[in-house]
């Protein structure tokens, strides 16, 4: 795949470009609220508390669009990790015209996993999966030592297609060990092809664990849409979750997949009542 001087996205004030074969521009034309709802919602909760300074760690970066849709309004660091050397090139020439960004060639896995995950590369993602293919030979950080490379506090967001609930378990551990500095906890959920297995317990446990701590969880379709404020209510949660894997396996699924917001116990959150702010007026246009 090759840069392409045609297929590129505007995010905010910055243009990234694409590989040839990269639909993100369609999904961004058929769909503007996808990845823009989201990162809003992230933005009006930061805003909402002040914290002018927050960061970022951005697990499974791709061509860099979550870092352009942070730096709509966010200035803190940034440290972006993406394995495939392809995808983080991309990754690398588009944040070079922000400030503060460092771009790691690595694999986010929790210790235990290292030398035991594959890493599949796919039209415009690339997958994790545990146990399966061949084994990943390039290098590894885990989240625990990501955290030690940036000052809080920050916003951690992971897209792994299909490995998420084994970097949020690492997560929780060190969050539950003392570490208050995530704020805010952009995750994506089970995968289409796990939703339609009915293969999501994984995700089950951090996501009590973390409701548990004090953290509010918001869950969103794979477009943006607000589906549902579970709150601390672990029980609202998993009722979703089996509503849309039914809904899957009788092919009448609402949605792709969940997307979850985790909102941290000091935080304010009534731009979750989706009445206090802008979140559908800035949206993907071109």
């Amino acid at each position: 795949m090759k840069m392409s001087d045609t297929n590129r996205i505007t995010i905010g004030r910055a243009t990234l470009r694409l590989p040839d074969d990269h639909t993100l521009r369609e999904i961004y034309l058929a769909h503007p609220s996808y990845d823009f709802v989201h990162w809003n919602i992230i933005s009006s909760l930061v805003a909402e508390n002040g914290l002018s300074n927050i960061g970022l760690i951005d697990v499974g970066a791709n061509v860099g669009d979550s870092i352009a849709h942070f730096r709509r309004r966010h200035l803190g660091r940034i440290i972006a990790i993406e394995p495939d050397e392809v995808f983080r090139g991309f990754c690398q020439e588009n944040c070079n015209q922000f400030n503060d960004v460092s771009v790691l060639q690595s694999l986010v896995c929790p210790q235990e996993y290292q030398g035991a995950v594959s890493f599949e590369k796919i039209v415009q993602t690339g997958r994790t999966v545990l146990g399966d293919g061949e084994v990943y030979r390039g290098s590894y950080i885990s989240v625990s030592q990501l955290l030690k490379r940036i000052p809080g506090p920050l916003v951690f967001k992971t897209d792994t297609d299909g490995f998420d609930a084994e970097i949020l378990c690492e997560l929780v551990n060190c969050i539950e060990q003392g570490d208050g500095r995530v704020k805010v906890i952009s995750f994506e959920g089970p995968t289409e092809e796990q939703m339609n297995s009915g293969s999501f317990g994984q995700f089950l446990d951090p996501i009590k664990r973390l409701q548990a701590f004090g953290y509010r969880v918001l869950i969103l379709s794979n477009l943006g849409f607000p589906v549902a404020f579970p709150g601390r209510d672990f029980g609202q949660v998993d009722w979703h979750l089996n509503r849309l894997h039914i809904e899957s396996k009788y092919g009448r699924a609402s949605c792709h997949y969940f997307d979850f917001v985790a909102i941290a116990p000091d935080l304010k959150c009534t731009t979750c009542n989706f009445d206090c702010c802008d979140i559908f007026d800035d949206v993907y246009a071109e």
